[in-house]
């Protein structure tokens, strides 16, 4: 999934987005990267932030569902909803 700006989105794209379970949940800037929780699809994706370039995206388990996120600028934080717990990536 690549970031988009709201306002190019063409209707078809935007169903597709609003039909697909790995919603968004939450997303962090950490002056470099940029993380979004991936709540549907247990898994959180990096960008860099000066080009938005994907740098990947990542498995947090099994019904772990991450959807908060903070970063202290050395780590990223995230909730893990779905199992009760704090995650530092």
């Amino acid at each position: 999934m690549k970031p988009m700006l709201a306002e190019s989105a063409d209707p078809a794209q935007a169903e597709r987005l609003l039909d697909n379970d790995e919603w968004v949940a939450q997303q962090k800037v950490d002056g470099q990267r940029i993380l979004v929780t991936n709540s549907g699809g247990d898994s959180v994706s990096l960008w860099k932030a000066a080009d938005f370039s994907p740098l990947g995206s990542f498995g947090t388990g099994a019904g772990t569902s991450p959807f908060g996120a903070g970063s202290d600028g050395a780590s990223f934080w995230i909730t893990l909803s779905g199992v009760g717990k704090l995650a530092r990536f």
